[in-house]
């Protein structure tokens, strides 16, 4: 028996797809613990999911709470002081990013500075990174929605803006979809959306 208390009703949440893969763990798991405590996942209907629209839809009323993988913006704090509300932030996981590549593209592995030259159009071929002659197409998912991007920008790419080169997805299916018939594609995302668990 679980010593923690935990609230009656159903809540709704959303936003950051990093929480996908460990949601299908972790919800059956409070459920068990706590039957009264119903967590119902809500996606946005005409926008992409990810952190942004999470907040955005949080800050709507249309969330109990929401997932993010990166910090609240100064002006999502804002927005919310507008509105009467008060935002806190609770970590609850550390997230790493996979990049990927179309399986049969033979390359001896990526730096995070050719990363960076990739996704900023400064790096346009794979012959350019020992790999074949063949047009590197960059997907991401756009800035405003993931915060996923955010962090390849704040982070790999030193704020510079993401290049006019990059090709924008949907979400994260929609990007390894397209990989597997891309030989010349590269893709980012939280590591659990593209490497699948270890199993036991």
């Amino acid at each position: 028996m679980s010593s923690i208390t935990a609230p009656e009703g159903t809540w709704f949440y959303g936003g950051s797809t990093s929480w996908a893969p460990v949601r299908e763990y972790v919800d059956p798991e409070i459920k068990k613990a706590h039957p009264q405590f119903e967590l119902r996942y809500t996606s946005a209907i005409n926008d992409p999911p990810g952190s942004g629209t999470g907040i955005r839809m949080l800050l709507e009323g249309r969330l109990t709470f929401s997932l993010s993988s990166r910090p609240i913006a100064d002006r999502e704090y804002q927005q919310s002081q507008q509105r009467g509300l008060s935002l806190k932030q609770i970590p609850v996981a550390l997230e790493g990013l996979a990049i990927a590549v179309h399986p049969n593209l033979q390359i001896p592995g990526l730096t995070l500075g050719q990363i960076k030259d990739i996704y900023t159009g400064k790096i346009t071929n794979w012959n350019q990174v020992g790999g074949p002659n063949l047009k590197i197409t960059a997907y991401s998912r756009r800035f405003e929605d993931a915060g996923t991007v955010e962090f390849l920008v704040e982070n790999i790419l030193g704020k510079e803006n993401l290049g006019s080169n990059v090709v924008y997805v949907h979400d994260t299916t929609d990007a390894l979809r397209k990989l597997a018939s891309d030989r010349g594609g590269i893709y980012y995302a939280s590591a659990p959306e593209v490497v699948p668990p270890m199993s036991d």
